[in-house]
């Protein structure tokens, strides 16, 4: 399975779950994480990864430096890993 067929799954999931989800163009900087999600005053930043893909280094910096914002980031690998880690933040 490839990142973008994830990541269009993951797009479509939530989407169908009353998000209004954003994938990120190369004009964001570099790490940026792929898909923003809005709903209900909520946002998540998504990274989407294939099971065998790593987080780079830039990627790790930026997902910090958002974190300190107070803004969720979350790395998956597929709709399952999405729905656990909004039940997470929803605690």
């Amino acid at each position: 399975m490839t990142e973008q067929s994830i990541q269009k799954g993951i797009i479509t999931y939530l989407s169908n779950d009353g998000w209004l989800v954003f994938k990120t163009v190369k004009v964001t900087p570099n790490g940026y994480p792929d898909v923003i999600a809005h709903r209900g005053g909520a946002t998540i930043l998504i990274e989407i990864k294939t099971p065998n893909g790593r987080v780079s280094a830039i990627q790790q910096e930026q997902h910090r430096r958002l974190r300190e914002q107070g803004i969720p980031v979350l790395v998956a690998t597929s709709i399952s890993e999405v729905k656990s880690g909004l039940t997470l933040l929803n605690r």
